[in-house]
């Protein structure tokens, strides 16, 4: 599954029990939405969401990714954040979520 808009591209990869989310440009308020959707529907046991294609992050798309870990803890599932690179990195620091990254 692949969508594009709002300067996002999501791309799905789905293994027998593993999706795998990679992102490629902003994610932002406007794009946040697509993403919350896509993690909604991945219901395999391990989501990994592969930030190396990211090139920006504000509040609302942390908050979709904090939202989607958590939600993911109360099934009773796991879901890695992985490869955030140079300002997207810095905005996990600043927010003091480096822990999301695993």
């Amino acid at each position: 599954m692949s969508v594009t808009g709002q300067g996002l591209t999501i791309e799905r990869v789905d293994y027998d029990d593993l999706h795998l989310v990679v992102l490629r440009g902003e994610l932002d308020l406007l794009s946040a939405p697509q993403l919350r959707s896509c993690l909604e529907q991945a219901t395999s046991s391990t989501v990994v969401v592969d930030l190396s294609g990211l090139s920006f992050i504000d509040a609302a798309g942390l908050s979709v990714l904090v939202t989607a870990k958590r939600r993911s803890e109360t099934d009773g599932n796991q879901m890695k954040v992985t490869n955030p690179e140079g300002r997207v990195r810095r905005v996990f620091e600043l927010a003091g979520l480096n822990q999301l990254i695993g």
